[in-house]
């Protein structure tokens, strides 16, 4: 689980999410969702590689809410997520260890959804300026718990993007509204936990 935003540069959430919303600010976390399965290969003593095969849930929250009305606006981008992780291994890792690291990631868009509710109308639509390859950066750390047959590991994760995950809506003119650099970017900070097995592809001789 974790909480996810979409960085956009100053001034610059309306060439992205729509010109009427560019008064919307956030008030409340987007909780997020991520699980799938990973595998550690030891490089070395300390250094481990760990590639990952993540579903992952991002958006923004922008709702809020007023004296006599409340306003929801909320974008929710799935992805299947491919992390490369790089890791250093700190510790004799008899019963516990940690593990900081970084990497980077590849997605690609699953599905995604506009959801806005105004005056108890709500209103679900598709994303149409939502790019369907997302590219990023991550850093985190890990802590493991040796057990009797492998490792229960909690993770603590901050993820960003390198590049644009969304177009500018149809219509934007970059001179005229002073931002010809703006950029939308998905950041996500995940804490989630797991279970490590060993020798899962060990073969016993008879």
């Amino acid at each position: 689980m974790g909480v996810s935003d979409i960085a956009f540069k100053q001034y610059g959430q309306s060439p992205y999410i729509g010109y009427e919303n560019n008064s919307l600010i956030q008030e409340k976390p987007l909780f997020s969702f991520q699980g799938g399965f990973f595998m550690l290969i030891t490089l070395s003593h300390k250094w481990t590689l760990q590639p990952e095969m993540l579903y992952a849930s991002k958006g923004i929250n922008y709702s809020k809410n007023f004296l006599y009305d409340d306003i929801t606006f909320r974008l929710h981008i799935n992805y299947l997520q491919v992390p490369l992780i790089l890791g250093y291994q700190i510790g004799n890792g008899k019963v516990w260890s940690s593990r900081p690291y970084f990497g980077s990631y590849a997605a690609w868009k699953i599905n995604a959804k506009r959801l806005i509710k105004v005056e108890g109308v709500e209103e679900q639509m598709k994303i149409s300026n939502l790019k369907t390859f997302d590219f990023g950066g991550l850093l985190g750390c890990a802590v493991n718990r040796k057990l009797t047959s492998g490792e229960f590991t909690m993770d603590f994760r901050i993820s960003y993007s390198l590049i644009n995950m969304m177009n500018p809506i149809e219509g934007h003119i970059p001179e005229y509204n002073h931002n010809p650099d703006a950029y939308a970017r998905n950041i996500c900070i995940t804490l989630s936990a797991g279970y490590l097995f060993e020798n899962i592809f060990k073969v016993k001789k008879k």
